[in-house]
Formats: C-alpha cells, sequence, structure tokens
C-alpha cells in the first residue's frame, strides 16, 4: 500500500535511482495463474471496473507525485499472459483481436494508462513509461500472439517486458531468439522484468 511504498520510493529517488512501480492490482500476487480482483472492487459491474482502474491509478500516481516520487516507469499489471482482475480481464478463448476477453482486457489497460496520464498531466511532471509484463520469455509464439493482439486492442504501452526463469521459460538461447525477434517486430525497448537463477539443480 502506499503508506509503506511511497516512503520507500522516496528513499529510492533520493538516493538519485529511477523508480519503477509495478501495479499488481491484487490483494496477493498476482502472475499467470492467480489474478485476482481486489476484495472492494469484486462488487462492481464492468463498467465500473473500467472507471475503477482510471481513478485508482490516477490517485496512486498523485500520491507519489505529491511526495517528491514520481514514478520513472510504471508496469501495467505482472504477468499478465492471461490477462488481469479476473474474470472481468481474464483471456479466455481463442485469441483474437475480436475475442471479448481481449476486448475487455485493452478497456482496463487503456484506462490504467489514461489514469496515470491524468496524474502526470495534473502534477505537471513527466509521464512514466509504460511496461507490458508477461511470463514468456523464452517463448516467442505466445510473445508475438499476445502483443499482437494488445496492439490491436490499441493499448498504449513503450516498454515490453519479460520474466525469465530457465526452469519454467526455456533456454538462454529461447530468451535471445524471443527477446531478438519481439524488438525486430514490434520495435520496442525490452526488459527482463522478472529473473532469477535456481541455486540448486533440483526442483
Amino acid at each position: 500500500n502506499t503508506t509503506y511504498t511511497v516512503p520507500l520510493a522516496v528513499r529510492v529517488k533520493n538516493a538519485g535511482m529511477l523508480l519503477s512501480l509495478d501495479f499488481h492490482y491484487s490483494d496477493t500476487w498476482a502472475d499467470p495463474s492467480h489474478q485476482a480482483t481486489p476484495d472492494t472492487w469484486t462488487n462492481l459491474n464492468f463498467t465500473q471496473l473500467v472507471q475503477q482502474m482510471r481513478s485508482y491509478n490516477s490517485n496512486t500516481i498523485v500520491t507519489f507525485a505529491n511526495a517528491g516520487a514520481m514514478p520513472d516507469y510504471v508496469q501495467i499489471g505482472n504477468e499478465i499472459t492471461y490477462g488481469m482482475l479476473w474474470p472481468n480481464g481474464q483471456l479466455t478463448g481463442t485469441w483474437g483481436s475480436s475475442n471479448p476477453s481481449w476486448i475487455q482486457l485493452g478497456q482496463l489497460m487503456k484506462a490504467a494508462v489514461q489514469g496515470i496520464q491524468d496524474a502526470s498531466t495534473a502534477a505537471g511532471a513527466k509521464m512514466p513509461k509504460i511496461i507490458v509484463h508477461i511470463d514468456r520469455g523464452g517463448d516467442w509464439g505466445t510473445t508475438k500472439s499476445f502483443f499482437e493482439n494488445l496492439n490491436a486492442q490499441g493499448v498504449p504501452y513503450d516498454i515490453i517486458g519479460e520474466s525469465y526463469y530457465p526452469f519454467y521459460q526455456g533456454s538462454p538461447a529461447s530468451l535471445s531468439n524471443c527477446l531478438y525477434n519481439a524488438a525486430i517486430e514490434f520495435g520496442k525497448p525490452i526488459i527482463v522484468a522478472e529473473d532469477a537463477f535456481p541455486y540448486t539443480n533440483t526442483c
């Protein structure tokens, strides 16, 4: 929450470092298997949820800006390969730009970005770079399909983020292939947003 995170962000900025803020949009961890809508949002219909995404992102970023800790980067969701805010923003069925679940996810993400823009304008601050983060660092096929469909929804973003855990996302060669192809295909900067290497060969 902001009570904990804003003072930490102030320390980061005071140390001359760049600040990346990762919205999980959940009361707990968010990953490809878990994207639970916050309890206080579960009674909202979809239209209200879209409005909530805009206001929540705006209010949160304003809080950081007012503390002198404007984020340099903002990640719209964490490992959202199958969407966020389930079930409303969950990707289901055969992926395609006309799939209703893709349309709903696109609306939620555009509302989030608009809220960040609202806050940046209100604070007279530079708009943070927007990161979209999935968990397929070694999977070019899924990465290509995801960002093709995301682009079809008109979601504005600046950077492609990938998780890369060798046990789950493939070999370093697969990572290299995926990142290279994504850079060529989509013309965006790419970061490995999450990474770890096992300290043992036993799962």
